[in-house]
Order: C-alpha cells, then sequence, then structure tokens
C-alpha cells in the first residue's frame, strides 16, 4: 500500500532487508523462544529489544514483545538502514525537481 504520493510518482515505504543472526538461522527454531517477540525473528518481522544487551538485561523476560534474538547492533543497523533510504529519497525528489514539503518520518 502507497505510503504517500507525488503527483505522478507513488513510493512504497522501505523496510530494511532482514538480516539472519549469527548462531540463530532464521526459521531454525520450533518452539522454544527467548521472548515472545522473538517468534518473528525467523521472518525479519521482529522488533529488536534494547534492553536485552544492556549490563542490567531486560526486566520483561520471556514476557518481552521486543526480540531477544538479535544481535545487539541491530537497532543502529536499522536506524542507519532507515536513514539512507530517507537520504536517498530526498535526494531522488530534488533531483527529479519534485522537492515539495514532504514528512517521511
Amino acid at each position: 500500500a502507497p505510503v504517500f504520493a507525488v503527483p505522478s510518482v507513488t513510493f512504497q515505504k522501505l523496510a530494511p532487508a532482514p538480516q539472519p543472526t549469527p548462531g540463530v538461522p532464521p526459521g531454525s527454531f520450533t518452539q522454544q523462544v527467548p521472548s515472545k517477540g522473538s517468534a518473528l525473528h525467523g521472518d525479519g518481522r521482529c522488533s529488536p529489544c534494547a534492553w536485552f544487551w544492556k549490563p542490567q538485561g531486560c526486566h520483561h523476560g520471556a514476557e518481552c514483545g521486543r526480540c531477544h534474538l538479535c544481535p545487539a547492533t541491530e537497532i543502529k543497523l536499522r536506524r542507519k538502514a532507515k536513514a539512507m533510504a530517507k537520504d536517498a529519497l530526498k535526494a531522488d525528489l530534488a533531483a527529479n525537481g519534485k522537492s515539495d514539503t514532504l514528512i517521511l518520518d
């Protein structure tokens, strides 16, 4: 579904390509997952837990809605990929003369 449109051009929201976690191949686990949010890790639709890799750890434990299988660097990598996609889209719009006010957040 289109996220936003410019006359004669329709853009789709870009999602970062899912990357397999080292040591935990996607789809390799069956019923044992460290958190509820980890259940979506196998197909790349998970959302990494920011607290899991911190010294104090995630206080939600197995009830956490975020993924505990993603590596410690996953949040930063996804943030960078989103920023790069946003910058590329802005550059493309500017190059095509379509730099009208556009909110990309």
